[in-house]
């Protein structure tokens, strides 16, 4: 399973920045589902996750519920399968930061703790925070109008 592994990673890897505007919209909304239910168990599984960290651990897919892995399951065949409209739109780094500094105050004023976005984390407890915060952040990128949300999702993805 391994290599197998690694290659299905590779695939989705080398088209995530390719797909069209629905399914980068698709993604973000996954990344936000995934880290509200590994944050309150698993924090550190889900902060591997959403900063794109490789786990050293088990796949984090063995702590989700299966309909969640079936999802996201269809969501990488979506990926690899280029079953929609392909947009190489990304947002500037102006454009980006603009609408990241909006998106992190937003994820701030629904009363999250961001102090410790951007910095390891100390404990169990910064760490369920900050996944709290980046699965509330990625939640306002899939609210964002599809052309936006499509660009950022490119954006994060060509800076990770």
């Amino acid at each position: 399973m391994g290599q197998a592994h690694s290659l299905l990673l590779g695939a989705v890897a080398k088209y995530r920045p390719l797909v069209g505007d629905d399914v980068q919209i698709q993604i973000a909304a996954m990344f936000s589902e995934e880290g509200r239910l590994l944050a309150s168990e698993h924090p550190d599984v889900c902060l591997d996750l959403l900063l794109g960290h490789p786990s050293s651990g088990p796949s984090y897919t063995t702590y989700l519920p299966e309909d969640t892995v079936n999802r996201e399951t269809a969501l990488t065949a979506a990926i690899i399968g280029g079953s929609t409209k392909p947009s190489n739109m990304v947002a500037t780094e102006q454009g980006a930061s603009a609408e990241i500094a909006v998106l992190w105050k937003r994820v701030q004023d629904d009363g999250f703790d961001i102090s410790t976005v951007g910095r390891a984390a100390a404990s169990t407890a910064e760490q369920r925070s900050q996944c709290l915060a980046f699965a509330a952040f990625m939640q306002d990128i899939s609210l964002l109008p599809a052309q936006r949300a499509g660009a950022l999702m490119r954006y994060l993805n060509k800076s990770s």
